[in-house]
């Protein structure tokens, strides 16, 4: 026969789709208050009913939107009420005496049933109890009997550990006494040839002893001839000695003078100079420092167009000096205070050359000003601050050493480039020239500041220009020449004593005239003369010294090797005596081994018996607690048998109770469903009236919102008034003037009836029907105009 299912949707649906506030109710477990016909485009609710208005306004637009589409939900609950009033009319004509009869038999069948499944369900818990306990003791007997196993296993464990120990000792005795006898086999075969062997090793040793004396008569000899040759050698050394030291001397003196003709050769003219080009005065700077912003660059080109022309100055370039270039240096970071002062004066003395043509005061140099800019250049260095401008913070450090402002950098021109590869004092020299030349005539980029500062304009006399300023030169080993300058006033000088200005070092050095330098020339010449006699006396007192030195060398060789040969020979003769010694202490222990072995050998072989006797005994022990552990393993094992069989019957007795328990659940199933079907016979004609009012208030409501979607999109642009009742009927009026339409819409309200769901279908007996499976509520409407619970919502399948 063919199982049909109808579900009739919740009229609530359809109620909650004529609501303009879209408002819809989702679940079928509510009931109507109240459903009057409509008349006309109205539908009236009772007025003492209404409270509590709550009002919102929409446009026309919009409600004609949401009217569409309650319409379109409505089309589809009279669809699905068409659908529930025909399965409620099928319900009443499947409600015959027949088919009621039926039932009843089949709840009286089910039932009988539903005992004997009780009863069988009774019978497989007993049977699993007594299950559970049969592998209950199963499982207290294989513990048992694995105990035992494990005590066996200990006891044989400890017989074989006996056993194992005793062969042990057995093996002992048996390697001692193979020991004792090859030790007395040894010693009877040295004993018949240890005679022979002492006496050829004692004749050894003799003739070891012979031959070191002879080598060592060999050896004074040796050592005689060469005391000799170096004694014989002594005097031609004594005098090549002397003749190199007088060659030393003169070299110095020759060296010394040479010096000093260089010195007072640099000391007589002014080599290195550096002349400004025309138009280069105090005038320049004010004309650029004074400036408008408009004219600046007008002013900075012209500046630098003076300024330019210094370096294209044929005279000005550097001129090197021997002296300097014979002088050194291999440390740029560690320069002697000398050198330091020496580059301080050089400079001093360009820069003072600048400020004469400026008209400005020229520089000083005092031991605080050196130690100043020493200090400056050891701070780059330990900063490790090379080519990225001025080290400020360091600057400003040192300069707090030294009573001086400590705000930023007012004393430090620097370059760098300008001691590439410099190795000498001539060098650095050459890079100070450049580094004040190129600051003077190419300084554009930095505002023509150092230009300013060096040649002592010092931003004018506005500024400083009038104060004298102290300098200090020093260099580092990143190629980097530091040019400091403190200006002797307030600003500058903040502590005063702690930068001594007193100590001022002289600027230019003593003269030195031609005839001083003819004298140097004419004493250089003999020193010279000497030189040469002194070179050719060592040449001459070489030859005797080489010949000596060939005698002493050949006498030393000669001793030498005889000193070698002795080494050997005194060698041979240890290991001929150690030879001696051990045959004479061998044969003493071959003596006493011989004398000893029948005793110890008897007794080991007595040890030896007593201890195989032991392992012997010790056998039976073993053999008995291996018999007892396989006898209690065969136990265990049959114990565990047992307890693996009650495992599996109490699987299958828990199988069976969940069989009779699925059994007993699946008949009470039938027996609900036989019973609600019951229900729908009995009460087949209030559902079809019930479901018939359902249908004919769709089809009113569906008319209704049809008539109120004409008025609306006869209205568009206008606004609609939606208020809701306390009792949850609402109503809708237009807001234009012309054609004022008021559509009051059927409340609904929530009951507390839950829908019950059947959760299996199952066969029901005899009329090989099934029970229908769980539907939705009927409605809201429907339970309300019926009165009825879910339970009468079910019908029968034919």
């Amino acid at each position: 026969m063919k199982n049909v299912t109808k579900v009739v949707t919740g009229i609530a649906t359809v109620a909650g789709a004529l609501s303009l506030g879209n408002t819809k109710v989702a679940q079928a477990d509510a009931t109507t208050q109240a459903n009057q016909p409509a008349t006309n485009t109205e539908m009236k609710t009772d007025s003492n009913t209404v409270e509590a208005v709550k009002e919102s306004g929409t446009t026309v637009k919009e409600a004609v939107k949401t009217t569409k589409a309650n319409i379109k939900d409505t089309v589809a609950d009279q669809k699905t009420a068409g659908e529930s009033l025909e399965w409620a009319k099928q319900n009443v004509a499947d409600a015959t005496p027949e088919n009621v009869q039926k039932n009843q038999d089949s709840q009286a069948q089910v039932s009988a049933k539903i005992v004997d499944d009780q009863a069988a369900e009774k019978t497989a818990e007993d049977a699993l109890a007594n299950g559970k306990q049969a592998q209950q003791q199963a499982q207290a007997d294989a513990d048992t009997a694995d105990q035992n196993v494990a005590k066996q296993q200990t006891a044989v464990d400890q017989a074989q550990k006996n056993s194992d120990d005793k062969q042990a000792t057995v093996n002992a005795d048996q390697q001692k006494l193979t020991d004792e006898q090859a030790a007395k086999d040894a010693a009877e075969k040295r004993t018949q040839t240890n005679a022979q062997d002492t006496e050829a090793a004692q004749a050894k040793v003799d003739q070891a002893k012979d031959a070191v004396t002879a080598k060592q008569a060999e050896q004074t000899t040796a050592q005689a001839n060469v005391d000799a040759a170096n004694k014989a050698a002594q005097p031609a050394k004594d005098a090549l000695t002397a003749a190199q030291k007088a060659q030393q001397s003169a070299q110095a003196a020759v060296d010394a003078t040479e010096a000093k003709i260089n010195a007072a050769t640099a000391t007589t003219a002014e080599k290195n100079t550096i002349t400004l080009a025309p138009g280069i005065n105090n005038a320049l700077f004010d004309t650029y420092d004074q400036a408008s912003d408009a004219n600046k660059a007008a002013v900075t080109a012209s500046t630098q167009a003076v300024l330019g022309k210094t370096s294209a100055i044929a005279s000005n370039k550097y001129q090197s000096n021997a002296a300097d270039a014979a002088v050194t240096v291999s440390n740029l970071d560690n320069l002697t205070g000398a050198q330091q002062q020496e580059l301080t004066l050089f400079a001093a003395n360009l820069i003072n050359q600048l400020r004469t043509q400026m008209g400005n005061l020229k520089v000083a140099v005092t031991a605080d000003s050196l130690k100043f800019a020493n200090a400056v250049a050891k701070r780059y260095v330990a900063d490790q601050w090379s080519w990225k401008g001025h080290d400020v913070a360091g600057i400003e450090a040192v300069a707090a050493t030294f009573g001086l402002d400590s705000t930023g950098n007012y004393y430090e021109n620097l370059s760098n480039g300008y001691l590439a590869d410099a190795t000498t004092m001539d060098d650095l020299k050459q890079g100070i020239y450049n580094t004040v030349l190129g600051m003077v005539a190419d300084d554009e980029d930095s505002g023509f500041g150092h230009a300013d500062s060096l040649t002592g304009h010092n931003g004018g006399t506005e500024y400083n220009i009038n104060d004298q300023q102290y300098l200090g030169i020093a260099v580092d080993s990143m190629g980097q020449v530091h040019i400091l300058m403190v200006i002797d006033n307030p600003a500058y000088i903040t502590t005063p004593g702690k930068f001594n200005m007193t100590d001022t070092i002289n600027l230019t050095p003593s003269a030195t005239t031609n005839t001083d330098i003819a004298a140097l020339n004419a004493q250089l010449v003999t020193q010279k003369a000497t030189l040469a006699a002194a070179k050719q006396d060592v040449a001459a007192k070489q030859g005797p010294v080489t010949q000596a030195q060939a005698k002493q060398n050949d006498a030393q060789k000669a001793l030498d090797q005889v000193n070698a040969d002795l080494t050997k020979l005194n060698a041979q003769l240890t290991a001929a005596q150690n030879q001696l010694t051990q045959l004479k202490q061998q044969q003493v222990t071959d003596t006493a081994t011989l004398k000893n072995a029948p005793a110890e050998i008897a007794a080991l072989q007595a040890k030896l018996a007593d201890d195989i006797q032991a392992l012997k005994d010790a056998q039976p022990a073993l053999v008995d607690a291996q018999a007892s552990l396989k006898a209690s393993q065969a136990v265990a094992a049959q114990k565990h048998a047992t307890l693996d069989a009650a495992k599996a019957n109490v699987a299958q007795l828990t199988d069976a109770l969940a069989t009779a328990q699925a059994t007993t659940k699946n008949d009470t199933a039938i027996l609900e469903s036989l019973s609600l079907q019951a229900y729908n016979y009995d009460n087949a004609d209030q559902i079809l009236a019930a479901v018939q009012a359902i249908y004919d208030q769709v089809g009113v409501n569906l008319a209704t919102l049809q008539a109120y979607l004409t008025e609306l999109q006869a209205a568009e642009g206008d606004s609609v008034r939606v208020s809701q009742s306390a009792n949850g009927q609402t109503t809708m009026q237009l807001a234009h003037q012309a054609n004022r339409v008021n559509v009051t819409l059927p409340a609904v309200k929530a009951t507390g009836v839950q829908a019950d769901r059947l959760g299996n279908q199952a066969t029901l007996p005899q009329t090989d029907e099934q029970s229908a499976a769980p539907i939705s509520l009927l409605g809201v409407a429907l339970l309300g105009l019926v009165g009825l619970g879910y339970a009468g919502l079910r019908r029968k399948f034919q």
